[in-house]
C-alpha cells in the first residue's frame, strides 16, 4: 500500500461518470482504471474547483460510445491522509489528444470540469 509522502498528495478512491440522456441521469460508469492523469486547480476568482482528467481510452473509443454533451456529472472521491473527500463536478469541455508514440493512434480524451456550487 503506497503512503502519501508530501502535503497535497492524494489517493484516487473512485471516479464515476453519470451520463445524461433525454434529461435523465444514467447509470454510473466507473472511470478509475481509465484515468491517466488528474489535475485539480482552484481559482482565486471563483468559488469553484477545476479539474482536468486525461483518460487512457485504450482502443475502446469511450467518447464515441457515450454521447457526452457537457451536462454529465462526475463524482470524485479522493483521500488525503486520513481524510476522505467527495466532490461533484460537471463537464464543461471535452478535448482530444493523440498518443505521443508514432506507432499508436490511441485517442486520449481530456475531460474538463468544474465543481458544482456548495
Amino acid at each position: 500500500m503506497a503512503t502519501q509522502s508530501f502535503e497535497g498528495d492524494f489517493r484516487l478512491r473512485s471516479i464515476k461518470l453519470y451520463p445524461v440522456t433525454n434529461n435523465t441521469v444514467g447509470k454510473a460508469i466507473d472511470l478509475k482504471d481509465l484515468v491517466g492523469e488528474i489535475t485539480l486547480k482552484e481559482s482565486v476568482l471563483s468559488a469553484s474547483l477545476y479539474c482536468n482528467i486525461v483518460l487512457k481510452d485504450i482502443e475502446e473509443n469511450l467518447i464515441s460510445k457515450l454521447p457526452l454533451m457537457g451536462q454529465e456529472r462526475i463524482e470524485l472521491v479522493i483521500s488525503a491522509g486520513q481524510k476522505e473527500i467527495r466532490k461533484d463536478f460537471h463537464i464543461y469541455n471535452i478535448d482530444g489528444r493523440v498518443n505521443e508514440r508514432e506507432e499508436s493512434s490511441i485517442y486520449s480524451p481530456l475531460l474538463q470540469f468544474r465543481s458544482t456550487k456548495e
